[in-house]
Order: structure tokens, then C-alpha cells, then sequence
């Protein structure tokens, strides 16, 4: 069982708490697959764990009791923030029968709940280029921007009877996928001359293959593969001058920006109807 102060001092990836699954022993994560979706595919805090060679998809995660699993890839849903938190426990083998539709490990996180004091706290986490070093093999610094923050605030409704806790956490990520790669014309193929194309081996030839441009008034090519000046299109004009200029196949590589906004709220009241029992709603 992992409590509330370690999940907080650990340095958990993102904050998420699903990723504590993994200092179990027997608990691995695995690389995802089709037929779990993975992280790629579902809620961006998905992880794909595989807890004694059971597959990825065969873990049951529950929050306060309940199933925590998002049905349509049977992994985890995203879990309220470590600061939410009042503990974390896995079992991986010999839990009892009231843990079952699954053949894998048991994930049971339990939130935090109101007291008759108020509590709570706010917290922000920030890494750009401006914090990083850069990496000694690396040409320059990691261009990754994150920023998480948010608070969390619980009390009494009514003293010693009915208590709430609510969590508030949001995350923007900005990013570039470098290594990105296209093709756009070169400059003689803004100047009409599309004659590499006539070869496959032709080294100016981004498709490879032999392209004939015909003219589209009377369907013959075109003579040499050029096309005459006159026949260009002011439009297409205006759009060529925003290309970039490059030469040989016309490749160009270029980095992709990524953004994410992420925010998520939780809210829970306890109340207590006598002095052996009570109940919860989150």
C-alpha cells in the first residue's frame, strides 16, 4: 500500500497515479496493443500494465469500490490527482472473491474524504526549455512544455455529520514532434518544369515513377513535361509564394506542434446517518 505524503513526493511521470501499479512486484508495463488501444488510443493517463504475465487489458482498477475501467479498451480511466489521494494498493495474486471479472492484478485507490476542520492546499508544476539541461547527445534543449496545477480544498457541511472534499488539477502540454517529413514543388517546378518527373530513377523525382502532365483542355501532355507560364493560375500563385523554397526532391522536414488541455475535478460527500454507519457519494 502506498499512503498519501509518498505518493505526493514521488516523482510520478504526468502526476498519475496509475503508474504506482508498477513498483509491485510481479507488475511490468507493457508496450500497448490493438487489442487494449494503449495510451494512444484512450484517456491520455492510460497505462498498460501487466501484472504476472496476465495480458495488458486483464487488470481491475476500482476508486473508493467501484470499477474505475474505461469499457471500450478495459483499461484504467484516469484517476483523481496523487494530492486527492488517501492511499494506493495492488494485489497480484490470492485476493478474495468479491475482486473477480478479471484475471490480472486488483488496483484499489481510495480517495480522500472531509473532516471536521477545513484542509487543503494548491500546488503548480512546471518543466520547459528554460528549466532543462540539455542532453549531452542532443543538439538542443528538450522544446517540451508542461504545466500542471490546481488544489484541493475538503470540510464540514456539517460537523460531525456531513463532510465534503473536492480536487481540481489541469495540465497543458505544448510540444513539437520533430522528424515530421513532406514534400512541396521546388522552384522548378514552380517554374512549370516538372520534366524529372519523366524517369523513376530521376533523383528529382519525389514519386518514383514516371508522371505525365497532360493539359486539361485537350488531354495532351504536356511538351517536355513543362508547363507554360501563362497557363498558371493567380491563385496558385499566391499560394506558392507561402511554400518553402527547396531544391533537389522538393523534401522538407519540419516539426509537428502537439497541444493538450487536460482538467479534471472530483467531488465527494460523506455523510454519517447514525454512529455505526455511513455512506459516500463522489
Amino acid at each position: 500500500m502506498v499512503d498519501n505524503s509518498r505518493m505526493i513526493a514521488m516523482p510520478l511521470n504526468g502526476r498519475n497515479a496509475a503508474e504506482l501499479t508498477a513498483l509491485v512486484a510481479g507488475a511490468v508495463i507493457a508496450p500497448p496493443s490493438q487489442a487494449d488501444q494503449g495510451k494512444t488510443k484512450t484517456f491520455p493517463v492510460a497505462v498498460t500494465i501487466s501484472t504476472n504475465g496476465t495480458r495488458q487489458n486483464q487488470t481491475s482498477y476500482r476508486l473508493d469500490g467501484a470499477e474505475n475501467i474505461d469499457n471500450l479498451s478495459n483499461v484504467n480511466a484516469p484517476f483523481p490527482a496523487p494530492d486527492a489521494l488517501q492511499e494506493f494498493s495492488v494485489q497480484t495474486s490470492n485476493y478474495s472473491a468479491e475482486f473477480g471479472q478479471n484475471a490480472g492484478g486488483v488496483v484499489n485507490v481510495v480517495t480522500k474524504s472531509g473532516t471536521n476542520q477545513f484542509h487543503g492546499d494548491v500546488y503548480g508544476f512546471l518543466r520547459n526549455s528554460a528549466l532543462n539541461a540539455r542532453n549531452f547527445f542532443a543538439s538542443e534543449r528538450d522544446p517540451l512544455k508542461r504545466s500542471q496545477f490546481g488544489g484541493t480544498i475538503g470540510g464540514p457541511i456539517s460537523k460531525h455529520k456531513t463532510f465534503f472534499f473536492t480536487e481540481y488539477q489541469g495540465t497543458r502540454v505544448l510540444s513539437n514532434f520533430g522528424g515530421q517529413s513532406a514534400f512541396v514543388p521546388t522552384s522548378a517546378n514552380l517554374s512549370g518544369d516538372f520534366s524529372a518527373f519523366l524517369s523513376n530513377s530521376n533523383p528529382n523525382n519525389p514519386a518514383a515513377k514516371v508522371v505525365v502532365i497532360k493539359d486539361p483542355t485537350n488531354g495532351q501532355p504536356f511538351a517536355n513535361n513543362q508547363i507554360p507560364v501563362n497557363r498558371f493560375d493567380s491563385a496558385s500563385l499566391n499560394v506558392a509564394k507561402l511554400l518553402p523554397q527547396t531544391g533537389g526532391n522538393g523534401s522538407v522536414f519540419f516539426a509537428k506542434p502537439d497541444t493538450e488541455n487536460f482538467d479534471e475535478t472530483m467531488i465527494r460527500v460523506d455523510h454519517t446517518f447514525s454512529s455505526t454507519g455511513y455512506s459516500k457519494l463522489h
